[in-house]
């Protein structure tokens, strides 16, 4: 939950060390169906952020 003076937030995303090599991967995160209100200034659609998670050059290390 974000207070209604958030501009920023960090999170952790769990990924698992497996034996394969799969190569980078990337993933979007945006703000969707805001609840409670305090979200007056919020503009829905143009806020996102794309990330990579890089795989092990070692699987399984």
């Amino acid at each position: 939950m974000l207070a209604g003076s958030t501009t920023a937030t960090a999170f952790n995303v769990a990924t698992v060390d497996d034996v394969y090599a799969e190569g980078d991967e990337v993933y979007s995160v945006s703000i969707s169906n805001p609840q409670g209100g305090g979200v007056e200034n919020l503009v829905l659609g143009t806020d996102t952020v794309a990330t990579t998670i890089h795989d092990d050059k070692t699987p399984g290390t």
